[in-house]
């Protein structure tokens, strides 16, 4: 496995703060320890926190310590080389055990029991090293079992005896029940000691938690489904939401588990914590769902998550996100048609403050059920199934017994209503003004979710939950610090911290709202560059983790700078909101007043427009226009003219499409590519050119009337020779040259400044090989001279002078190179990938221009013309020295 497959599922949850390695060997035989990780995760790990396979064996050395086998109980392989243990002379054994709640099977368990015996009968002074991923409970559970079956340790004293080597020892109930079950009695089992503080790091309820990767194993915190587990947290003060009545905290031990345990059996929760459903955050991968089934959308309440459980007693409990429970007086659920209330119904929606005529009312909004009236209703589609049991059975049996005087609203401590869903089409709907104004309380989003499908316990990766980039917030936990340092007034500042990340994610300044909220959690957003407190999160205990950060922190915006700013340390920059939407293309106008972009998921074009300030910074962009959709597959080619004419599109169904600037086609131009890579317009503006699985690039002259009308789109010339597909192209400024780049591993630079009316066909300058086929692009300079291929993240500089390979510059970016220019200077070649931009200096450029001029001193010149090629070739050389780069001869 390659160190970036190792490395791009990264650090396994609770890994960081988890100790190494137990504090004593174990019955003087086994050692205890976490799993190491190589250095190619160093990137991801506090230099405080690393734990290697050398290190551990530097650490054994010092204690005189030989370690003769080392047993592996994860399910991959990717969090080290095992050839590494072997370099020490220690055996590797890879005895795998999933976790997600599976003890080790009593056959993976004699199989350990027999490996360390053999072991220790024949190397009876070296030591066995046992590690799962975080040591603990898969890693106690099997050394426990060796004592009780080889060294008759009772399962008591072998608990005890693990918990003082690596303390709090084995802290599943699980794990602990299943070794009396097989060693003693069942019902002995003590209960599991307090969850290590390590292990309740974050709250990651927003996202899948993945360990180790396609095994799904994730010793500790997870079951199936990629929840991760955590033992039921005791709250001694729990918080309901401020100004709602008749809502009292459950703090009788008995009652709150009881309650908590039907919950989770109704909703067929097999961990602990809470069962409810948890939306993930729409980003620019899932938004491509609400394309592929039938989705339902609601507004997204500013308000707090609780279920509702209505026992068959008349009792009925809230229960919240840190599965504390509330029990709530004076509010009564009658049957819609029997004459009596229901009972053993779970719904799941959440509290709101609604605004009425200056008051505050509280309102309960219901958005699913689970169970209804001892039934199971979770497997039916939401819509219109579950939807409809809210709406004609729940609500509608509350209309009925007030109509009939049976139900008195006004004596109840809040309000019970369903909460509409409707077809995604009314999304933009619910985003308006108008529909803002019949609310009595803030929306902050939308809420898509499947229709068709069942209830979903826990994370649910098809229900997705939407916020405008304004509101757009992750919850942190702040520590105030102060921050003092020569010629630095102390002032104090706010770090704030997530889940799986030993430093802070960012700071935040502290305002007088923030003074007193020294280790809560808050929620914020990030707005003009920097963090930006919004509340307090008095509902978690826990930030969320690295994961949901990066997941809500992805960008759905186009950035403009202003290129003067940056030699200033003050780069600003202009950012426009693509709301459901990101661009993939973005191509600005001749004149720098407009830019247009292509939407993703739209598949469609938009023009805005620039306003600037009087220093010429950029002010607002204005969404001006919106093409009507066109193409049906992804666009892989968008440009406009340097006339200002037209503008084309193409998609890779070979689709090219010319439209003029209003969004009105012009023309269509009929291509036989197979499939198209890429669409280009020439700099000159007069032909536009696509290549694309079949081996030629074929280019057409757009043809305007002297008025400026468009005339029409002819066949110019193609550029042939290469034996398969073509990658890209690119022309030089004035479009005198042209170049590719071929799936078959060559590349080809030709003169394409021909008399093409008269049958004149492109001549092939020079040819050559480069080193991979694998996609690629390129780049040609604006003088012809230097000719750039980008493959994957590495990017390759030819000479057109001289034919040769000039430089490579490998691993720029992590992934793919996605974008590749020169300036129109042809002094810098800008390199895209990673979300950021990395700008070259065309050190090639300077080394082609000397060869270039001596070739023409070679040729008679004038006098003049010769001081000057002679002044260019000095003035380069100068240039390259200063660069400490060579310069031939």
């Amino acid at each position: 496995m390659s160190s970036e497959n190792r490395v791009g599922r990264g650090v396994p949850p609770r890994w960081l703060d988890c100790p190494r390695k137990a504090m004593r060997l174990i019955q003087g035989k086994f050692l205890a320890f976490k799993t190491p990780l190589s250095s190619a995760y160093d990137s991801q790990v506090p230099e405080g926190c690393r734990f290697t396979v050398d290190m551990f064996f530097e650490n054994l050395k010092s204690q005189k310590l030989k370690m003769g086998l080392w047993i592996d109980l994860t399910n991959t392989s990717r969090f080290y080389d095992k050839d590494t243990i072997e370099d020490y002379n220690c055996s590797y054994v890879k005895l795998q055990c999933r976790g997600h709640g599976e003890t080790p099977s009593e056959e993976q368990t004699r199989a350990f029991v027999q490996l360390c015996s053999s072991f220790i009968a024949h190397n009876p002074l070296e030591i066995i090293g046992v590690h799962c991923t975080h040591g603990f409970n898969r890693t106690g559970f099997l050394i426990i079992s060796y004592l009780v079956e080889v060294d008759n340790t009772s399962v008591d004293a072998g608990l005890a005896e693990f918990a003082t080597a690596r303390p709090p020892g084995i802290y599943k109930a699980d794990y602990i029940k299943e070794l009396y079950k097989r060693y003693d009695d069942e019902a002995d089992a003590p209960p599991p000691p307090a969850r290590p503080a390590w292990c309740l790091e974050y709250d990651d309820s927003n996202i899948p938690d993945t360990d180790e990767g396609p095994s799904t194993e994730n010793e500790d915190c997870q079951d199936e489904k990629g929840k991760r587990k955590r033992r039921e947290i005791f709250n001694k003060n729990p918080i309901f939401m401020a100004g709602v009545p008749g809502v009292t905290p459950i703090l009788e031990k008995k009652k709150l588990f009881g309650i908590q345990r039907r919950v989770q059996d109704i909703c067929g929760w097999k961990d602990s914590g809470f069962p409810g459903s948890q939306p993930v955050s729409m980003d620019c991968d899932n938004i491509m769902l609400l394309h592929t089934k039938p989705y339902r959308v609601s507004w997204k309440a500013d308000g707090t998550r609780y279920m509702m459980l209505v026992q068959g007693d008349g009792e009925i409990f809230f229960i919240d996100r840190e599965n504390s429970v509330f029990e709530v007086t004076g509010l009564t659920f009658p049957h819609v048609r029997e004459n009596r209330n229901l009972r053993d119904t779970l719904m799941d929606g959440e509290m709101v403050i609604d605004k009425d005529r200056g008051k505050n009312i509280p309102r309960y909004l219901v958005y699913d059920v689970i169970m209804y009236d001892g039934q199971d209703v979770s497997k039916l589609p939401f819509h219109p199934d579950r939807y409809s049991i809210i709406e004609n059975k729940i609500i509608a049996g509350r209309l009925r017994a007030m109509k009939e005087g049976r139900l008195i609203k006004e004596r109840e401590p809040f309000s019970v209503r369903l909460k509409y869903f409707w077809d995604v089409t009314q999304s933009k709907n619910l985003l308006g003004e108008k529909f803002a104004k019949q609310l009595s309380h803030e929306p902050d989003g939308l809420i898509f979710q499947p229709a068709k499908e069942k209830y979903c316990s826990g994370v649910c990766i098809e229900v997705l939950k939407w916020k405008p980039l304004s509101l757009n917030s992750v919850d942190f936990k702040l520590k105030i610090v102060t921050e003092s340092g020569m010629g630095i007034l102390p002032r104090k500042i706010g770090h704030l911290f997530v889940g799986g990340l030993n430093t802070p994610y960012g700071t935040i300044k502290i305002t007088k709202h923030m003074r007193d909220l020294d280790n809560a959690i808050v929620e914020c957003k990030f707005e003009n560059g920097q963090w930006v407190f919004m509340r307090q999160r008095i509902d978690k205990s826990f930030p969320n983790s690295i994961k949901t950060a990066e997941s809500v922190c992805k960008n759905r915006t186009v950035l403009l700078w202003y290129t003067k700013d940056f030699t200033s340390k003050d780069r600003k920059s202009l950012r426009i909101n693509i709301e459901f939407d990101h661009a993939t293309l973005i191509r600005w106008s001749p004149d720098g007043k407009a830019f247009i972009i292509h939407k993703a998921v739209a598949n469609a074009i938009e023009v805005y427009k620039i306003a600037k300030k009087s220093d010429g910074h950029l002010a607002s962009a204005t969404k001006a226009l919106e093409f009507p959709q066109h193409h049906t597959e992804d666009v892989v080619g968008m440009d406009i003219a340097c006339t200002g004419k037209y503008i084309i599109t193409c998609s890779k169904m070979n689709d090219l499409i010319i439209w003029d600037l209003k969004g009105q086609t012009l023309a269509t131009v009929e291509m036989h590519l197979g499939s198209t890579y890429r669409a280009r317009i020439s700099p000159c503006g007069r032909f536009v050119a696509a290549s694309g699985f079949t081996p030629d690039v074929n280019v057409w002259e757009v043809v305007f009337s002297k008025s400026g009308e468009f005339k029409t789109v002819a066949k110019a010339f193609d550029l042939a020779g290469h034996s398969s597909g073509v990658h890209d192209f690119g022309f030089s400024a004035d479009t005198s040259h042209m170049a590719t780049v071929s799936k078959d591993g060559t590349y080809r630079f030709y003169n394409t400044k021909i008399e093409f009316e008269k049958g004149e066909d492109p001549h092939v300058l020079m040819t050559g090989t480069w080193n991979t086929t694998a996609p690629a692009s390129l780049a040609l300079s604006p003088n012809a001279e230097v000719l750039v291929i980008a493959h994957r993240s590495s990017i390759s500089f030819y000479s057109t002078i001289t034919g040769v390979l000039d430089t490579i510059i490998e691993d720029i970016f992590l992934g793919p190179i996605t974008c590749l220019v020169f300036d129109a200077m042809g002094e810098y070649l800008l390199a895209a990938g990673d979300k950021h931009i990395k700008i070259f200096r065309n050190v090639t450029g300077y080394r082609t221009a000397i060869e270039s001029a001596k070739r023409k001193l070679e040729q008679r010149q004038t006098q003049a013309t010769k001081e000057r090629l002679e002044k260019m070739i000095r003035d380069n050389k100068e240039l390259l020295e200063k660069m400490g780069e060579k310069c031939s001869e």
